[in-house]
């Protein structure tokens, strides 16, 4: 027998119970006071969420939660989240308030396939911890570039650099150039200014102009709240690109974040995203939640 228990102050500290065990591998990797911010990450979530836990056969075995809230903006708005026992093989259904709900951020790694419902995986956040990071930069061209801090210098290029022309949109056609493309270029030309993320120039030794950038946003990290970097952008100039630069350029990256004291970096990736996975990988960044479909037949 399945029920869906939905939360009150009565069954707090059960919820806090079930979500600490369903991401205790999480929390083994961070700090003493990170493993804090867990606590207050799920206290606002209960506030900020509808939230149900399942109980099967007297023992608490899934989570799920809607948020009450559906202000959207700048691409990062709330997500549905769904955890289960590794053990738990069939949902017979959500709770009715989420029956129209497809799509759940979830610690399930993009492997679970219960006997009842259909599951596809439309991204996974990858994440590094820095502080850990060791790997020194390639010299395989290191006479054609260098790697620097963003700054102030070369604005107008590093626009160009930006441009929907130099890329592949990995979002629905239009987003990308209508709305995230501006909101992007805007912070990483104030950034000097305004300090709104880290950002770094891959530039070419001869001209000085800019090959590669990448920026990195404020964020915290899913399932466990803990303060880290998002990557906003990566982005080599396409005559530039297949030579490591992407990768270098990310080297250099969390050298610095490093030596700033930032202890994770996150960048979510799509799975047909070939190229990114490889650069995660080749960094030794590893899979920390993913966002689903899923759907009951």
């Amino acid at each position: 027998m399945m029920d869906w228990v939905p939360f009150s102050d009565q069954h707090r500290l059960r919820f806090f119970e079930l979500v600490s065990r369903l991401n205790q591998e999480r929390l083994s990797q961070l700090s003493g006071f990170e493993q804090t911010n867990f606590y207050h990450y799920w206290h606002k979530l209960f506030n900020e969420h509808h939230c149900w836990l399942l109980e099967q056969g007297g023992n608490d075995v899934a989570f799920v939660s809607q948020p009450v809230w559906d202000a959207k903006h700048w691409i990062r708005w709330p997500e549905n989240m769904l955890l289960m026992e590794p053990e738990l093989k069939r949902l017979n259904r959500f709770p009715d308030k989420l029956k129209d709900e497809t799509v759940f951020r979830t610690g399930l790694n993009g492997t679970r396939n219960l006997e009842n419902a259909e599951l596809k995986l439309l991204q996974s956040a990858y994440v590094l911890n820095v502080q850990e990071f060791d790997q020194p930069l390639s010299h395989m061209v290191a006479d054609e570039v260098e790697f620097q801090k963003l700054g102030s210098q070369k604005l107008p290029e590093i626009r160009e650099l930006l441009s929907a022309e130099n890329r592949k949109s990995d979002v629905e056609p239009g987003i990308y150039e209508e709305y995230y493309l501006p909101e992007l270029v805007r912070m990483v030309e104030q950034n000097h200014q305004q300090s709104n993320g880290f950002g770094y120039l891959a530039i070419e030794s001869i001209t000085g102009d800019p090959i590669g950038i990448a920026f990195y946003e404020g964020f915290e990290m899913p399932l466990t709240g803990n303060r880290c970097l998002l990557v906003s952008d990566i982005l080599v100039k396409k005559e530039w690109r297949q030579k490591g630069i992407a990768t270098n350029l990310q080297r250099f990256a969390y050298g610095d974040m490093r030596a700033n004291g930032v202890n994770w970096v996150m960048g979510n990736i799509d799975p047909a995203n070939v190229s990114s996975l490889k650069q995660a990988q080749a960094l030794g960044r590893t899979v920390w939640s993913d966002e689903i479909e899923i759907k009951f037949v």
